[in-house]
């Protein structure tokens, strides 16, 4: 990501803060940001590396009162119906980090000067081909593959591709958006 950030960079000019990104290498948990600065603070696809207490209470901090904290995921549930969900072996079951929809609203409420402002699911239409399928697995596209041995892996991928039904495949990919606010003042 950062070489791409930094290529990206070098294609919008001469830094002059018109398109220039400046990286800020942190946690997520101790953001290098003064208090109260910020009007928006998002996660996409990674709140589950996270501490998530520590992360919604760091991204409370550097909010401006009314800033939004956006969060988009993928639960267990969601994760479990994808083509890696259904079809590869212990997928499902080697990916435990991801959060439910329940216990992402309690933590939001259970975060002090944080609201919760609404959810949406996302579906997208996906398809894909057995060798850009392989090229995934194979180079980690998803985290989770790398929380299994480099042997359980071939063995893994060989078995996806016995159980997948055809050389083409289709499913429906989804992700939840939750999205909080800062409060103004002290109260909940």
């Amino acid at each position: 990501m950062l070489t791409e950030l930094a290529a990206g960079n070098h294609r919008s000019g001469d830094g002059d803060g018109d398109g220039w990104v400046a990286p800020l290498r942190s946690t997520a948990e101790a953001l290098p940001i003064r208090s109260a600065q910020l009007d928006l603070v998002t996660a996409f696809n990674s709140v589950h590396h996270f501490d998530l207490r520590r992360f919604l209470a760091e991204a409370r901090r550097v909010l401006r009162p009314g800033g939004q904290l956006v969060v988009y995921t993928r639960t267990p549930e969601q994760n479990a119906r994808t083509v890696w969900g259904r079809y590869f072996p212990g997928f499902v079951e080697h990916e435990r980090r991801l959060h439910s929809k329940p216990a992402l609203r309690a933590a939001i409420r259970q975060t002090r000067g944080l609201r919760l402002a609404g959810t949406k699911t996302f579906r997208h239409t996906r398809s894909s081909t057995r060798q850009r399928l392989a090229i995934q697995a194979e180079g980690h596209h998803y985290s989770t593959f790398a929380l299994y041995s480099p042997d359980e892996l071939q063995a893994a991928i060989a078995a996806f591709f016995a159980r997948l039904p055809s050389a083409g495949v289709s499913w429906v990919d989804e992700h939840l958006m939750v999205v909080a606010r800062r409060s103004h003042g002290t109260e909940r």
